[in-house]
């Protein structure tokens, strides 16, 4: 879930990795929200966006448990935003969302 602090007049892409211990990217999915239909040029203030996403993971990724980050980021020069938690705090231009465990 997305909420829109403010109104943007630009549309921002989302970015999800799914990153493993070592540090390496083993599966990613980027689009607009929504599946496109969410444009964040369109958001209004106090508006949730539900966005939802499948992510394959690498055929290549050992067992093991693994990160779940998310952010935005523009898309004409990748430039990433900046994120803060809920007390306004930086955690830099990702959002951890979960750990998940991949078996063989």
């Amino acid at each position: 879930y997305w909420q829109a602090l403010g109104e943007m007049s630009e549309s921002f892409k989302v970015f999800n990795h799914l990153v493993g211990a070592d540090g390496k990217l083993y599966g990613q999915r980027d689009g607009y929200p929504a599946n496109g239909t969410q444009p964040t040029s369109g958001w209004v203030t106090g508006e949730v966006i539900v966005d939802r996403y499948a992510i394959r993971v690498a055929r290549d990724a050992p067992a093991g448990t693994y990160r779940l980050i998310t952010g935005m980021y523009r898309e004409s020069d990748f430039t990433r935003l900046p994120t803060f938690n809920a007390q306004g705090t930086p955690l830099g231009d990702t959002v951890p969302l979960t750990e998940i465990t991949v078996q063989p």
